[in-house]
């Protein structure tokens, strides 16, 4: 069993759109073993086209993971041992992406009381 937490900032001008999340992956407790907590970081930057039809951006994830090793530590038959895991999908990496929005009509949801 675990927990997690996140919080996110959005900052919007004009065309650009600044993000950013931050999560905490609580310490996690198993039938014989636990793992530590660790924090995480994603930033990205974005610029939106063809009337915010089309956004692309560029980011990079896991700027927090060298701070706070994820160690792993386990029990069994009397045995205890320990592990730090630094596997390859936890490692900062950098990203560019390109988003198109599909978004066919509003559903009449201007019919709605109140949405004038």
């Amino acid at each position: 069993m675990g927990y997690y937490v996140y919080a996110s900032l959005s900052y919007r001008v004009k065309k650009f759109t600044a993000q950013s999340t931050l999560f905490y992956f609580g310490k996690q407790y198993h039938v014989s073993s636990s793992s530590n907590g660790f924090m995480n970081l994603s930033i990205s930057l974005n610029y939106r086209f063809l009337k915010d039809k089309l956004l692309v951006g560029i980011g990079a994830k896991n700027l927090l993971r060298d701070l706070f090793e994820n160690k792993n530590e386990g029990n069994q038959f009397g045995i205890t041992s320990q592990g730090i895991s630094s596997g390859y999908a936890y490692q900062p990496s950098f990203f560019v992406s390109i988003r198109y929005n599909l978004n066919f009509g509003s559903r009449n949801t201007e019919q709605i009381k109140g949405r004038r």
